[in-house]
């Protein structure tokens, strides 16, 4: 009689198993990033989670899966940090918890299953599959065909529709932010969004270029194979940046005198002389210049979507006034200003109005004019245009360029963030 493996070792069997297959091989390398933990303690923790880096499994859970079954959510786990999940979509959680965990697992679930069916081992069976609770027979995680090749904002915008009333966080649940716990929804393992927040700047840097390497490398080794790579990462390996956090990121770096401290990531200008001190934890900022294309090229939906996500910007980061500038060869006059309670009214507001061509090198007079001087001037475009850098040397705030479905263009100065919409 085989002697029964420890939970430790049917992960590691189950990492070799993913290593030597032709398509699975390209996660090799991610399933390596971070801290690997097996831990026994069911109060902190039933199935699996991670923060985006590191994994922690419970050890009971692994005993009752067969090999396939461990094959599996040990990619769930590598794909939440491929695609940057608990990064990326922090936004989403904060909009909707609920709804925000079930896309991410609808996504590479499907990824998954889809790219096992390539994938058989020796046995004749795939080389992972969903676990299967033994006692009630049924799926453990999320599976839904109708998500096939959507990705998680698609899937969000559905289920938020099918679910406008979210369930409040169970107690205890890392995907509410208060601590470890089990998963709140029908999600397999568990998403540490507190443990996400907890990593530093230079921390995800690292984790960025580590989960970027680990992936050339893997496309390397599935073409060494004849495999096949997977949809979702020929996008990873795509520059992915969520323009709301690097936002949020400007901010921190601009905003002077709001928001409050925070222990948790002491101040570094004072750490050489031995005095400790809290960092500022701001979520707050001064004057938003939002600028938002109008021209001939930006239909209504996109233009709808760019209120969209301005309103989200409200929500996020709290500003205390919004110039709203409509622009296409010339800004629109006069543009619209919203103050305190007003900005939660923006969407309903605003009366979008322009046409034409597309000169951004509009705005930087118009400003001047106006006198006004926000802390951020945000560009909402789809990049269809030219630009004069020497026309904006006076605006001394940073410059955000949210370009539209349009990976191809770059703004010869300021900050470009390449923002991917998608209709319902």
């Amino acid at each position: 009689m085989a002697k029964k493996l420890t939970a430790e070792q049917k992960l590691e069997r189950a990492h070799m198993q993913i290593m030597r297959d032709p398509n699975f091989c390209l996660y090799s390398g991610v399933l390596m990033i971070g801290k690997i933990e097996m831990v026994e303690d069911h109060k902190r923790i039933k199935t699996a989670a991670t923060n985006g880096r590191d994994v922690v499994y419970a050890r009971e859970f692994i005993d009752e899966l067969d090999d396939p079954e461990v094959a599996f959510v040990a990619l769930h786990e590598a794909m939440h940090k491929m695609y940057r999940h608990l990064k990326i979509y922090k936004h989403l959680h904060k909009k909707n918890h609920y709804v925000a965990n079930m896309a991410m697992d609808y996504v590479i679930n499907l990824e998954i299953q889809d790219y096992a069916k390539k994938s058989i081992s020796g046995k004749d069976e795939p080389v992972a599959k969903m676990p299967v609770d033994k006692t009630t027979g049924k799926t453990i995680g999320l599976i839904d065909n109708r998500f096939r090749d959507m990705n998680t904002l698609e899937v969000f915008n559905i289920l938020e529709k099918e679910n406008p009333n979210p369930p409040p966080p169970q107690e205890g649940d890392p995907s509410d932010g208060q601590g470890d716990g089990e998963p709140s929804d029908e999600c397999h393992d568990v998403h540490d969004w507190e443990g996400a927040e907890e990593l530093t700047e230079e921390e995800n840097q690292t984790l960025e270029k580590e989960i970027h390497q680990a992936l050339q490398d893997g496309v390397r080794l599935v073409g060494k194979k004849n495999g096949d790579i997977t949809r979702g990462a020929i996008g990873a390996l795509e520059p992915q940046v969520n323009w709301v956090d690097a936002l949020r990121d400007i901010i921190q770096q601009t905003v002077r005198g709001y928001g409050s401290s925070t222990w948790k990531r002491l101040n570094k200008k004072y750490l050489a002389i031995d005095v400790y001190l809290p960092s500022s934890r701001s979520e707050r900022v001064g004057g938003i210049c939002c600028c938002n294309d109008i021209s001939y090229s930006i239909s209504d939906k996109e233009e709808g979507q760019y209120l969209g996500e301005i309103a989200l910007i409200c929500e996020t980061v709290k500003p205390s006034q919004i110039d709203l500038l409509y622009w296409g060869t010339q800004v629109q006059e006069p543009h619209e200003v919203y103050r305190g309670a007003e900005i939660r009214q923006l969407v309903n507001a605003t009366k979008p109005r322009g046409g034409g061509g597309t000169d951004p090198d509009c705005i930087p007079p118009y400003l001047e004019k106006h006198n006004i001087k926000p802390e951020i001037v945000l560009i909402f475009t789809d990049g269809c245009l030219n630009t004069d850098q020497a026309m904006w040397s006076g605006v001394s705030c940073p410059v955000i360029w949210c370009v539209v479905n349009n990976s191809s263009f770059t703004a010869p100065f300021g900050r470009t963030i390449h923002v991917e919409m998608f209709n319902d």
